[in-house]
């Protein structure tokens, strides 16, 4: 009898654990399930477009005006980025989404080398001087921090605009040891720097690459286009008088073509098939004659700055 009792409390103790390894079985497959959506739903949703503006209101009329916006212009497409949410060193499963990464990553690469002739160039009040400390620090050591380090990347970023907007703030108090100072050869050390930029993702996309890395090139080329948008469309915006003697139409010419390239948004990035198989859509060969059109057009302003 006593047997009988004990083999009955076992059963059903055996019949209890089973549903709640059931339970938990279910219930863990249910919220992977749900965070695997979540990450579709992030990677479909992703922003990888900038922001275009194409007209700047009201115009700034002062030097400290024109230097704030101009200076937030080197900002804006990165603190666009971290309000996004920064996904390269993310532990989740959202640092696999490699198009919104790779934009993130390569828009800190723009902005590093950009910062640095606003710092050199732009805001230093002779080339004899020293330059304003706060933003030699923003492309020598906090913009360059690695995009994938999982320590205080976002936080680091967000001290190089801190260090921008400190900037601002000294020239509004008129410190004499900073300036706003942008002339015609400091749009052409941009548009150098802009080429050299360019140059990478546009060469990548020329050789031809693989379909598991032509994603990966042709978003590294929109947020390159993207930030080089932000900075030389200000500058040509503030400074008409700068954008003639480097060629209005050459200018305007390749605004516009940083603008088709910003719209280049494939919702699968296809390389196209091999030996000219057109059943496979190619995203490559486009996207590489727009890089190669605009990479002329800004040679052509540079070399008319010349004169």
């Amino acid at each position: 009898m006593n047997n009988a009792l004990n083999m009955d409390k076992i059963g059903n103790f055996m019949d209890q654990l089973s549903k709640r390894k059931g339970f938990v079985l279910y219930t863990t497959l249910g919220i992977f399930t749900a965070y695997l959506l979540y990450v579709l739903f992030v990677g479909i949703t992703a922003d990888t477009k900038g922001d275009f503006k194409t007209k700047i209101t009201p115009m700034p009329k002062t030097k400290i005006e024109k230097a704030i916006i101009v200076s937030n212009a080197f900002i804006d497409p990165l603190e666009k980025e971290l309000n996004d949410g920064w996904l390269p060193n993310n532990i989740e499963l959202t640092s696999l989404l490699d198009n919104k990464v790779n934009y993130q990553i390569y828009t800190v690469s723009a902005a590093v080398e950009m910062i640095k002739i606003f710092s050199t160039e732009i805001a230093r009040t002779g080339q004899g001087d020293n330059e304003f400390e706060p933003l030699f620090e923003v492309y020598n050591r906090l913009w360059s921090f690695d995009p994938k380090s999982f320590w205080f990347t976002e936080k680091t970023y967000r001290k190089g605009i801190s260090n921008i907007r400190l900037y601002q703030e000294e020239m509004k108090k008129g410190n004499q040891l900073i300036d706003y100072n942008l002339r015609t050869d400091d749009l052409y050390k941009v548009i150098n720097a802009s080429i050299t930029l360019l140059e990478k993702p546009h060469s990548w996309l020329k050789q031809g690459i693989s379909s598991g890395t032509a994603d990966d090139k042709v978003y590294a080329a929109k947020a390159i286009n993207a930030y080089l948008y932000s900075v030389i469309f200000t500058i040509t915006e503030i400074h008409p008088d700068i954008v003639r003697r480097g060629g209005a139409d050459n200018i305007y010419y390749a605004l516009e073509k940083m603008r088709e390239i910003n719209e280049f948004e494939p919702l699968v990035v296809m390389p196209g098939g091999k030996d000219g198989d057109e059943m496979i859509p190619n995203h490559v060969s486009p996207l590489s004659e727009k890089l190669n059109e605009l990479i002329d057009r800004l040679n052509e302003t540079k070399s008319a700055m010349q004169f």
